[in-house]
């Protein structure tokens, strides 16, 4: 997994798409191997009784985990968009595009 993500980051504007898919699909085919040994092994260690609880709450807290996970990467995400426009305030779809929208009509 370390290696995986050390891949992820060697990427950059000059990376090719075919070198940053691969990437992508390794590290996806490594959690697509983990998550459901992430998803049986508590399901194990309990009593049957308690199956339903630890699934739950299994599933409660990767997804609460993946919700914090979210808003950190696009609030760090937007702050980089602010300092790259000179802390013009823009929408990033306006970043991205390079151009002015204005009631969905581009100007």
């Amino acid at each position: 997994m370390a290696g995986e993500l050390f891949l992820l980051t060697t990427i950059d504007m000059g990376t090719s798409k075919l070198v940053a898919t691969s990437y992508m699909g390794v590290i996806g085919l490594g959690l697509g191997l983990v998550m459901p040994t992430i998803t049986l092994a508590p399901q194990e260690s309990f009593s049957k009784q308690e199956l339903s609880v630890v699934t739950s709450s299994n599933q409660f807290f990767r997804s609460i985990g993946g919700n914090i996970g979210d808003y950190d990467f696009r609030c760090s995400d937007e702050q980089q968009i602010r300092n790259a426009s000179n802390g013009q305030t823009c929408s990033i779809l306006e970043y991205i595009a390079g151009t002015s929208w204005t009631f969905g009509i581009k100007t």
